[in-house]
């Protein structure tokens, strides 16, 4: 029991005792989110003319994870529309196929699903100088042989 409480111990301690490393990562820009997107998206039914480009446009500010999230919701569009239709009874016999997603499902989404971080010039400035004076990719990196 005792290992545990010296494990819980180390855990509360300051972590820059035990983690030396402070690194930066930045949002993704456009052609990132793209990439992003395009990852997420692969095993996805989109429409033939989906335009990678504007949903990257309107998603300036999300982080990989707020992307995973909005393409999420967006995928559960066209199941959302084959329950209501479920649900009124129009069935008719017929096999439900599930549409293509287009950008309209990630526009209507991104209501429900913004960006986590917030995406104003000055709290970025500030992460980046933060980083310049603090992190590792910034001035205060060590010569490896330390001077």
């Amino acid at each position: 029991m005792s290992y545990l409480q010296d494990l819980d111990g180390i855990a509360h301690e300051t972590p820059s005792r035990y983690v030396k490393s402070r690194i930066y990562v930045d949002l993704p820009d456009a052609e990132n989110r793209i990439k992003i997107l395009r990852i997420f998206l692969a095993q996805e039914n989109l429409e033939p003319e989906f335009h990678f480009e504007k949903l990257a446009e309107a998603t300036e500010g999300y982080s990989g994870s707020d992307l995973k999230n909005l393409c999420i919701a967006a995928a559960y569009r066209p199941v959302q529309e084959l329950l209501e239709e479920e649900k009124k009874g129009d069935s008719n016999d017929v096999v439900p196929v599930l549409r293509p997603l287009n950008l309209d499902d990630f526009i209507q989404s991104k209501a429900k699903v913004g960006a986590s971080v917030a995406y104003d010039a000055t709290s970025q400035n500030e992460l980046r100088k933060w980083n310049e004076q603090y992190g590792e990719g910034g001035s205060r990196r060590k010569s490896p042989f330390g001077f």
